[in-house]
C-alpha cells in the first residue's frame, strides 16, 4: 500500500508540472487565474503517448524530444511577454534576436554588470530547472504502467486526445469552422503547441522575407548613385521616418 500511495503521490506530480508548464501564458493580459483552468489539450496526449511507448529506447528518445520541445516554447513564450510589455508584439526568433545583445546593454546600464550577470545566471537556472522538473515527469508517466492492457488503453486514448487537440489549434488558426456544438464541447486549448507550430512557420517565412530583402537590396538600381543634394536647390527637403517601435511607444506605454 505505501509504494502504491507513492508511486499516486508521484503521478499526480508529474501531472501538476506538466499541467503548469503547458498552461504558462504568453502576454500579459492571460497572466491571470482564470490561465490556471484552461486545459490544456496536450496534456493526455503527452501522457498517453509516453504510457504507450514505454521505457525502452523509443521511450526515451520521446521523453528528451518533450523535454526539448516544451522547454524551447516556453522559453519563446518568456521571450513573447517581453516584447510584448515592451512593443505590443510578440518575439520573432529569428528577426529579434539582436535585441537580446541590446537587453543585456540596457540592464547593464540599468543595473550594472553584476546585477545583470545574477539575473542571467537565475534566468538560466529556472530554465534548467524547469527541464530537469519535465524530464522527471516524463520519467515517472513513462515507467507508470508497464502492462500491456496500459499500454493499449493509452493508445486507445491518444487517438481521441490528439484529434481534439488539433481541432482546438485548426479552429483557433482559422483554418476550419467547427459548429457551435462541437466547439463549445471542447474542454480547454492546445495553447503550447500552438504557439510551437506558429514560431515554426514565423521561421520558416521570416528566412524567405530576409532572403528576399538581401536580393533586392543586391540588386537596389540606387546603389552607387550619389545623393544628388546638389539638385534641390532652393527647394526643401522634408525626410519622414516611420519608425514602429516609437510609435509602440505610444499605443502601450
Amino acid at each position: 500500500m505505501p509504494q502504491a500511495l507513492h508511486l499516486t503521490s508521484q503521478l499526480l506530480l508529474a501531472t501538476l508540472i506538466l499541467y503548469l508548464v503547458l498552461i504558462q501564458p504568453n502576454h500579459p493580459a492571460a497572466m491571470t487565474w482564470g490561465a490556471l483552468w484552461v486545459f490544456p489539450l496536450e496534456l493526455p496526449v503527452v501522457i498517453a503517448a509516453l504510457v504507450l511507448v514505454g521505457s525502452g529506447l523509443a521511450g526515451q528518445v520521446l521523453r528528451a524530444f518533450l523535454t526539448v520541445t516544451i522547454v524551447g516554447i516556453a522559453a519563446l513564450k518568456v521571450a513573447d511577454f517581453g516584447t510584448f510589455i515592451a512593443f505590443n508584439r510578440g518575439f520573432n526568433l529569428l528577426a529579434d534576436i539582436n535585441l537580446l545583445s541590446a537587453a543585456w546593454v540596457l540592464a547593464q546600464g540599468s543595473f550594472g554588470a553584476v546585477l545583470s550577470a545574477l539575473a542571467l545566471a537565475a534566468a538560466v537556472a529556472a530554465l534548467a530547472l524547469v527541464a530537469l522538473a519535465l524530464w522527471w515527469a516524463t520519467g515517472v508517466w513513462m515507467r507508470a504502467a508497464p502492462a500491456r492492457s496500459s499500454r493499449f488503453a493509452a493508445g486507445v486514448l491518444l487517438v481521441p486526445a490528439l484529434a481534439l487537440a488539433v481541432a482546438e489549434i485548426a479552429e483557433a488558426r482559422r483554418m476550419v469552422t467547427l459548429p457551435d456544438a462541437v466547439s463549445g464541447l471542447i474542454p480547454g486549448a492546445a495553447f503550447t503547441a500552438r504557439v510551437g507550430l506558429e514560431r515554426v512557420e514565423q521561421v520558416r517565412d521570416t528566412r524567405a522575407d530576409l532572403a528576399v530583402f538581401r536580393e533586392l537590396a543586391r540588386n537596389d538600381p540606387m546603389a552607387g548613385v550619389a545623393p544628388l543634394f546638389d539638385r534641390l536647390g532652393t527647394r526643401d527637403l522634408i525626410i519622414v521616418y516611420v519608425e514602429s517601435y516609437g510609435r509602440s511607444s505610444f499605443e502601450n506605454p
